[in-house]
């Protein structure tokens, strides 16, 4: 009984390890033009705080994307928010 246990877990973890190599687990940019994220606070729409990552600027000689903040639709309180860029498999934020 031991034994198919030891057997079944070695498995276990012989196939999460496989999983972590295919394509669909590597590394993706965040900071990628076009990319939005939001969290709503509440049940209603209005309650949407939305990111969206929106062109480009230079800070301190380096290039960095511009994070805008708004409020569930994209035209209404549209504005600059941070500063986001990848750096290796990492990405940093710079708020305003």
């Amino acid at each position: 009984m031991k034994t198919k246990l030891l057997l079944s877990l070695l498995l276990a973890i012989y196939g999460m390890a496989a999983l972590a190599q295919t394509e669909q687990m590597e590394y993706r940019p965040f900071a990628k033009e076009g990319k939005t994220w939001e969290a709503q606070v509440g049940p209603i729409l209005e309650n949407n705080y939305c990111n969206s990552v929106d062109g480009d600027t230079l800070i301190g000689g380096e290039s960095w994307k511009k994070v805008y903040n708004y409020i569930a639709f994209p035209d209404f309180n549209y504005s600059y928010y941070a500063a986001i860029r990848d750096v290796g498999n990492t990405s940093k934020l710079l708020n305003s």
